[in-house]
């Protein structure tokens, strides 16, 4: 029995990074998102490569209330898997559930999204799953699948993180006993599992995360854990444990390969579908110790890679001396003509330092401290006079001022 596993697809995300194509009249960056999710369609689609259930794991959509564009989209995508079942003798199962942004949090509000299209299509080989619930899969029940879903805390009336990782534990627990003559038991869920790190952060334990231990694995062949968007294998058996990641970069916080996961359960071993998607390309530029300046170093990294730029998502990561400010952006903007989209300069400004006048203390009068700046702005005599007059008249008016606000 084979698996396909995929989540955070994240309908609606990353919008600013994009731009409307005049022919569809859809972002630039949903339409990736939408081919991304039917190149995962097309390959449960594909008999070859014999799946028999397609697990849609969380995190549709980027908003608890996508657009109408959104939901008719992946709608459209999910009703080719069940389409394509009419063709099968054995249809395959789908299942879908929720992730964080997925989740309403009104009491009375369905769990999963404004899923209601999904909800609406009547078709028993779909499962909308909104608790942690198993499926014993095969002729014989000789597969258990355990499906977590993501639960905030407060709609459990849960006091803390750990008192929701119990929660988790008795429901594996249970369906564990129930599946207990499987022969292969699975886990797939959207939650932190331990050991899993961010793209750009290390420490998992600095942000507030309901993290599952591995202990509490120790029963199952595999788990797959949506929720991260980095590609990690957690533990190579017994258990299994990965972390299928996403199937688009969405930001340049998480550039790297991305794509789905296939397991097999005869083998009990995965591989990971790798998806084509719009790259994005950070241009990383440091003019803080060349006698050059900044804009002719970001000039000339840009022409040496306009091939590689063409038809990506660009931006620029720059640390620059003051003395390079402004930059030339026109010349910069020239060269990017033909990128899907510019995301613009992250500058970071290393300041050129300032003697300071031992003169200029808080002690020192109004009088002193005019004469020191005149000083080291090397003034001449006329003009120093001058600067003095203007700056002890300004002293004066300031002093009045502030009496009247008394």
């Amino acid at each position: 029995m084979k698996f396909a596993i995929i989540s955070d697809i994240h309908y609606g995300e990353g919008e600013e990074l994009g731009k409307i194509n005049p022919e569809t009249r859809l972002n630039t960056r949903l339409e990736d998102i939408h081919k991304a999710f039917n190149t995962y369609v097309d390959y449960v689609t594909n008999e070859e490569n014999g799946i028999d259930i397609a697990v849609i794991a969380g995190d549709i959509y980027k908003s608890r209330k996508p657009s109408s564009t959104q939901k008719r989209l992946f709608t459209r995508a999910l009703l080719r898997i069940l389409k394509a079942n009419k063709k099968r003798e054995i249809p395959r199962k789908v299942i879908v559930f929720p992730g964080n942004h997925d989740l309403q949090l009104a009491e009375d509000a369905h769990t999963i999204s404004d899923l209601s299209e999904v909800i609406s299509i009547y078709d028993e080989n779909l499962t909308v799953v909104d608790d942690p619930t198993h499926f014993l899969l095969g002729e014989q029940d000789e597969v258990l699948l355990v499906t977590i879903p993501y639960l905030y805390r407060q709609k459990l009336n849960l006091g803390n993180n750990e008192q929701v990782v119990q929660y988790y534990k008795q429901a594996i627990d249970r369906s564990l006993a129930v599946g207990a003559r499987a022969k292969v038991k699975i886990l797939i869920g959207h939650q932190t599992a331990e050991g899993a790190s961010l793209l750009e952060y290390k420490d998992i334990n600095s942000f507030n995360e309901i993290v599952i231990p591995k202990e509490m694995l120790g029963q199952l062949d595999a788990a797959f854990f949506g929720h991260i968007h980095k590609y990690q294998v957690l533990n190579e058996a017994n258990p299994l444990i990965v972390n299928q990641g996403n199937p688009v970069t969405l930001t340049f916080g998480e550039v790297e390969e991305k794509g789905f996961v296939v397991y097999d359960t005869e083998s009990k071993r995965h591989k990971r579908v790798l998806i084509a998607s719009t790259p994005f390309v950070k241009i990383k530029i440091d003019s803080s110790q060349s006698a050059v300046d900044a804009t002719t170093l970001i000039v000339k990294e840009l022409t040496s890679r306009l091939s590689e730029l063409t038809g990506s998502i660009v931006k620029i990561f720059a640390t620059i001396k003051e003395e390079d400010l402004p930059l030339r952006t026109a010349e910069i903007k020239v060269l990017l003509q033909d990128v899907q989209f510019y995301a613009g300069i992250e500058k970071t400004i290393i300041r050129k330092e300032r003697a300071r006048s031992k003169e200029v203390t808080k002690f020192a009068s109004p009088n002193a401290i005019l004469i020191a700046v005149a000083k080291a702005k090397k003034l001449s005599a006329e003009d120093a006079e001058e600067y003095l007059q203007l700056g002890m008249e300004i002293v004066a008016k300031t002093v009045v001022e502030l009496g009247n606000e008394k």
